[in-house]
């Protein structure tokens, strides 16, 4: 899908997502093949930190960046989806109610992605019962993949259906899972509430969701690091381990966002470099460093967003070097990944004219390490705040 060999040198301008691609739900399943529930979808909330994207996508010769949308509402076309999907059974006694906190597409390179995390209800009079919180994630290939968005969307629906259904087969309502929909309603929608002072919660965050809100989807788990304080690992120096020792592989579970040791958060690289490694974030700040290895790509190298968790922010794009030798900087409110390049170093502690004054006396100021030490330093003479 991308042609062209395009590195950008600095980071992309968030006008360049003036355009739009609208993912337009077609191809649905003729009336025989539709799945035969008995239950109705009686409303879809849609709780994610972006209410108005859905991801970007890469279209056209020139391989454009533009931002993806529905045309009508996330609720509307989900609802729509189901709708075309399902047959339904006489009798029909469930009333489910979905709570959507993530749901977004991105590309890179031939590969597109879908993640979503959906809260599944149980609606019984005015109140609800959590069933579950299902994390749905779809991988496609192809040369135009952006066209296969739209069957990524139909698939996800597909799929959470079948997992409703199984749900519901065994599920009894338990009064820890209960809640009005009043109360659910008041619930705030995800804040970013990490910062220096904050006690990370250990665990595997299956979304950009659970990563602001400190609050890993999967818990109480072992993680075992092969080098501790490494700034880049391999999938393979991490191990970790889940409920009854079951392995927790984030290479096998590419949609995942990464993990918390307790101490430090790792990024997992998979769907943002096409790399299995993890990266760590060196300070959670407005412009949080980490070094990665270049991003793998034969076209713009053009790392959104999205792929963090749904918001269309900045790109980056990879250089020639060994693992380990770029370095980055994640802007967790607005979830952008940017080369760390000299002039945005500049930018960012031009205020500290001690600090700007050391760096133009710094002879390899344009290093890698050198860059992210510098941006590190920046914050700790601030306190360490953002």
């Amino acid at each position: 899908m991308l042609r062209a060999l395009t590195l950008f040198a600095l980071c992309v301008p968030v006008l360049l997502f003036s355009q739009v691609h609208y993912v337009k739900l077609k191809s649905f399943p003729p009336k025989w093949e539709r799945i035969e529930v008995a239950f109705i979808i009686s409303e879809i909330l849609d709780r994610r930190v972006d209410t108005t994207n859905i991801g970007y996508a890469l279209t056209g010769v020139g391989n454009k960046l533009k931002v993806a949308k529905f045309k009508k509402s996330l609720h509307a076309e989900l609802k729509r989806t189901v709708d075309e999907l399902v047959l339904y059974k006489e009798g029909v006694k469930d009333s489910i109610v979905l709570l959507v906190r993530e749901f977004n597409v991105s590309e890179l390179d031939n590969i597109g992605r879908l993640n979503a995390l959906v809260d599944c209800y149980k609606k019984q009079g005015e109140d609800l019962y959590k069933m579950k919180s299902l994390d749905l994630y779809k991988e496609y290939r192809g040369i135009d993949v952006t066209r296969y968005h739209s069957e990524a969307v139909i698939r996800t629906m597909k799929d959470l259906l079948g997992e409703i259904i199984t749900l519901l087969e065994s599920y009894q309502g338990q009064e820890a899972d209960r809640i009005s929909r009043v109360e659910l309603l008041r619930q705030p929608r995800p804040s970013f509430v990490i910062d220096t002072a904050t006690q990370l919660k250990k665990g595997v965050y299956r979304s950009y969701v659970e990563f602001i809100a400190n609050d890993p989807g999967i818990k109480d788990v072992d993680i075992r690091i092969a080098e501790e304080g490494a700034s880049v690992l391999k999938h393979k120096q991490v191990e970790i381990t889940g409920a009854e020792g079951k392995a927790v592989d984030l290479k096998e579970n590419p949609g995942f966002w990464g993990f918390s040791d307790g101490a430090h958060v790792y990024l997992n690289l998979t769907p943002l470099l096409n790399y299995d490694f993890y990266s760590k974030l060196e300070k959670i700040v407005e412009y949080s460093p980490f070094k990665a290895p270049p991003a793998r790509t034969n076209g713009q190298g053009a790392i959104i967003g999205g792929i963090l968790g749904g918001a269309i922010g900045g790109a980056i794009a990879g250089a020639a070097g060994v693992p380990g030798s770029n370095a980055y900087v994640y802007k967790p409110r607005e979830q952008k990944v940017l080369n760390l390049s000299l002039r945005l170093l500049w930018d960012i502690i031009k205020e500290d004219e001690e600090l700007v004054k050391e760096l133009r006396e710094e002879k390899k100021r344009d290093h890698p390490n050198t860059k992210v030490e510098y941006l590190k330093r920046f914050y700790e003479r601030r306190g360490g705040t953002d």
